[in-house]
């Protein structure tokens, strides 16, 4: 008796608007039982053959016609039947195509073909039983000998043997030795557990939470002030939840805070954890998520993207620092975290866990409103006082003759802790030397030629660079629109403060933590060791040293410029500026030596910097919820900013006004369009931009408009031939 046909709907592996959907085919006999819910499969599509990711199993299809899969192409499924919902969410939520959100979630070098390259694979050696007339050379004899202690030893660790490929190779001929090839998996460390009691504070918070997991399981909110010990309390959490059979996903904004958060879990918890993060290679990537989706590893600990982590069993979601931008993607699809991880925990009833000493404004107002329940930690976990902070005017510091970037206070007290054998970090969120490049005479600025942006001098190749398409030519000795000689470098970046720092006090050993610097790999870690090795006296650097960052002997925390971020032209300035000031702050007297913060301002009375030297989150939110409000951003709205881009300028003016008509007509006032209006930065890569931002109650109503837009365009051929739309629902900005 034949069987009854089976059946598979795919997703195809094609980006593009016209196939973005279900297609069905049959499945052939020889592969009804390899053939499962997230696998990926070849498949006939017109004159091609592509990849497709099976998203369902139907029973029945209506059509009969239907072509079979011609073969599997991944071993095993890529996506659970969780994270495939969780994918469709991620399509209609962020308007991308289901195969862009699919491949989202999957790590860089891990494509939805399934293939595993090559790089992937290391070669190991293994020693087979010998024939009685062999008789080796010495060369041979010792590969021999060491393979019968270390059998499967990788081409590196013979190659550290000084073996050579050639000896290696005749007795693969010879049938002595057997070369495979395998996974590389990193050594895993076991650390035995270091118990730490949580102090009153901390336990009712834990208590607050634990209730909240097993009653109405809202999201929480942990807020603690700098130093507070959350982490102490994630510890806890995690060891009960992986006791109780789940697993934790816990997330980070920054790569520079891993080895610091992976170092306490490893010292305290007796448990396999995977890292996810970008300075992995592709192979490292590919092989953690494969043994993450086998149930290998209890914890997985990541940047952004760890937020799709295959856990078979989640059971907790812990965001770190959940205020950090880098949680939101920029490019296509633009998930936020956060968002994703909300919609994770709905589809497998696990636990949002939220922490942060500066919560976002959104959500903290969801405390406010019950959508969110609020655990907080008022005290730090060492006893330790929060810092004594100075507001140092540098509009006075002119008056008396000062010039330099730094303030005699500053000065005075970096000379005193390096005197006491204690730390300094001095942060400034500005990379490179100086900020542009300017002629005195006439005030031309040395701009980018593909994007009309201020080139950055850096000082270690003497060049002028471009940070947004990496442009870098050499700095012009007269101005090249007057001829003028009197072309000066302008504005201060990290390297300048590092290098005035040196001249200031060449005795202390310097370092610098910035995008320069974490490029290379390893960087970060190196950096973070000889820090707490008290090999590093001063540190001085962006963000990527302002948060979760947690040195036993720093006292003194600086911010060199505060003014940077306040006074751009985006409405979550004065948040930032806040939260940065605050964070950075943090960073000094987190044990029982007192901790002292220098701010540097030219707007002392600015509430903002007030609120932040005072460690004051609830006068800061007053004022800005009232803002907010006023002028109807989040969380009173939800933003969508539509970003078109092309070469021909004249055309782009003309498509994207067309474009917001279209918006205005589906809309029917129920929305605010601002726009279009060039972007901040109206030329990047030779491609000319413009933008268009909605303010309105209802997400969904502005997603429809954008889809209506884009469709009015095409049916009456409105768009631009290179014209690029880049669309991003509540985006964390709009600079």
């Amino acid at each position: 008796m034949k069987n009854a046909e089976k059946y598979a709907a795919v997703v195809v592996n094609r980006k593009i608007a016209a196939v973005d959907r279900i297609f069905h085919y049959t499945i052939p006999e020889d592969l009804s039982e390899e053939v499962k819910i997230g696998s990926v499969v070849s498949i006939p599509f017109g004159h091609q053959f592509l990849e497709g990711i099976v998203v369902d199993l139907p029973h029945t299809v209506e059509r009969k016609d239907l072509k079979p899969i011609l073969s599997l192409v991944s071993p095993r499924p890529l996506f659970s039947r969780e994270l495939l919902l969780l994918s469709r969410w991620m399509a209609d939520t962020y308007l991308c195509p289901w195969v862009t959100a699919l491949q989202a979630m999957l790590p860089a070098g891990l494509t939805l073909t399934g293939k595993m390259p090559q790089k992937a694979l290391v070669k190991r050696y293994f020693l087979k039983p010998m024939p009685e007339d062999f008789h080796p050379t010495a060369k041979q004899r010792q590969v021999v000998d060491y393979l019968s202690v270390h059998n499967g030893a990788t081409a590196q660790d013979l190659k550290l043997q000084d073996f050579s490929e050639a000896v290696l190779s005749l007795l693969c001929q010879k049938g002595i030795v057997n070369m495979q090839k395998s996974p590389l998996f990193a050594e895993e460390a076991q650390h035995d557990i270091t118990g730490a009691d949580l102090n009153p504070e901390q336990d009712n918070a834990y208590q607050s939470i634990k209730k909240e997991m097993t009653g109405q399981k809202r999201p929480l909110l942990l807020f603690g002030v700098t130093g507070s010990g959350k982490t102490e309390i994630y510890l806890r959490l995690i060891a009960d939840m992986v006791a109780g059979g789940k697993q934790v996903i816990l997330l980070v904004p920054e790569i520079a805070l891993s080895p610091q958060m992976l170092a306490m879990m490893e010292k305290r918890l007796n448990l396999k954890i995977a890292v996810l993060h970008s300075a992995l290679t592709q192979s490292q990537r590919r092989i953690t998520w494969q043994k993450i989706a086998q149930s290998e590893y209890s914890v997985v600990m990541g940047a952004r993207s760890a937020i799709f982590a295959p856990v078979p069993n989640l059971g907790l979601i812990i965001i770190d620092e959940e205020q950090e931008g880098g949680y939101k993607q920029d490019h296509t699809p633009c998930f936020h975290a956060l968002e994703v991880a909300k919609e994770r925990c709905r589809l497998t009833d696990a636990f949002l866990l939220l922490g942060s000493a500066t919560p976002s404004v959104e959500s903290y107002y969801h405390t406010q409103l019950g959508t969110y329940a609020l655990a907080t930690l008022e005290q730090r976990y060492y006893g330790a006082q929060l810092p004594q902070t100075a507001i140092v005017d540098m509009r006075q510091e002119l008056r008396n003759g000062n010039r330099s970037i730094f303030s005699d206070l500053l000065k005075e007290e970096i000379a005193l802790r390096l005197e006491q054998k204690e730390q300094v970090l001095l942060f400034l969120n500005r990379r490179g030397y100086h900020t542009f490049f300017s002629c005195r005479s006439c005030g031309h600025v040395i701009v980018c030629p593909h994007c009309a942006i201020p080139m950055t001098y850096h000082q270690n190749d003497l060049s002028l660079k471009c940070h947004y398409c990496g442009k870098k030519v050499q700095p012009p000795k007269v101005c090249p629109a007057c001829g003028s000689n009197a072309i000066r470098f302008f504005g201060t970046g990290t390297q300048r403060v590092e290098q005035e720092i040196k001249s200031m006090f060449p005795q202390a050993n310097v370092a610098r933590l910035d995008y320069d610097v974490a490029e290379k790999r390893g960087s970060r870690e190196t950096i973070y060791q000889e820090m707490q090795q008290g090999k590093i006296d001063i540190l001085v650097g962006t963000q990527m040293i302002a948060k979760g960052l947690d040195f036993a002997n720093v006292t003194l925390a600086a911010i060199i410029a505060a003014d940077l971020s306040l006074f751009l032209p985006d409405w979550r300035a004065s948040e930032r500026t806040y939260q940065l000031i605050t964070q950075m702050v943090g960073r000094a007297g987190r044990r029982e030596k007192p901790g002292f913060a220098v701010i540097q301002t030219y707007h002392p009375d600015s509430a903002v910097v007030q609120a932040a030297a005072a460690q004051d989150y609830f006068s800061f939110y007053q004022d800005e919820i009232e803002n907010r409000k006023a002028h109807f951003y989040p969380p009173f709205s939800h933003l969508l900013l539509i970003l078109l881009s092309s070469c021909d300028r004249p055309a782009l003016i003309e498509t994207a006004a067309a474009f917001s008509f279209y918006l205005e007509q589906h809309l029917q006032d129920q929305a605010n369009i601002c726009g279009p209006s060039p972007a901040s930065w109206e030329k990047m890569k030779d491609r000319y931009r413009r933008q268009i931002l909605i303010k309105g109650q209802d997400a969904e109503l502005l997603r429809q408009a954008v889809l209506f837009a884009e469709q009015e365009l095409q049916t009456k051929q409105i768009l631009v031939k290179d014209l690029l739309i880049h669309i991003e629902p509540d985006p964390m900005s709009i600079f």
